[in-house]
């Protein structure tokens, strides 16, 4: 029997394990980032976003998550994830020494992506303590805490 979820965009049923959208949204989205890409990312980080080793790393880390939150499975809430977020920033790792590491990836959902993102920005504390927790988060990891 397959596991069905809700796509995290429109809420359309999908099957567990497509990713985190239904095939229209996935569309829309991939559209967005290459917008992104272009406007705002510089051209170190670009690369990093398209190539094909961060494609696998990526769908590792998901897999690894079991394609939830991990944030929000620590506080205990099941949520879909939608971002898999570096830990330490793609532009503050100069020496592109974490950027593929699955131990500075982390799979989030959206709201609590925006809220690691507030976080990092208000306070350079509050960010190192964050890290750690993220760390944390990701040795727990689903089902083995």
């Amino acid at each position: 029997m397959q596991l069905l979820k809700q796509c995290s965009k429109c809420g359309e049923v999908i099957e567990q394990g497509n990713g985190a959208m239904c095939e229209g949204c996935s569309d829309r989205s991939k559209a967005r980032h290459t917008i992104y890409d272009k406007i705002r990312r510089n051209k170190e980080s670009a690369n990093v976003y398209q190539s094909m080793r961060w494609r696998d790393v990526r769908h590792k880390v998901k897999a690894r998550d079991m394609y939830m939150c991990l944030v929000c499975f620590n506080m205990p809430k099941v949520k879909s994830m939608h971002t898999v977020h570096h830990i330490i920033p793609v532009d503050e790792d100069t020496n592109m020494e974490f950027v593929y590491s699955p131990d500075n990836l982390i799979s989030v959902c959206r709201s609590c992506h925006q809220q690691i993102h507030a976080t990092y920005d208000r306070n350079y504390v509050e960010k190192v303590k964050l890290q750690k927790e993220l760390r944390e988060m990701i040795v727990k990891g689903v089902g083995r805490g």
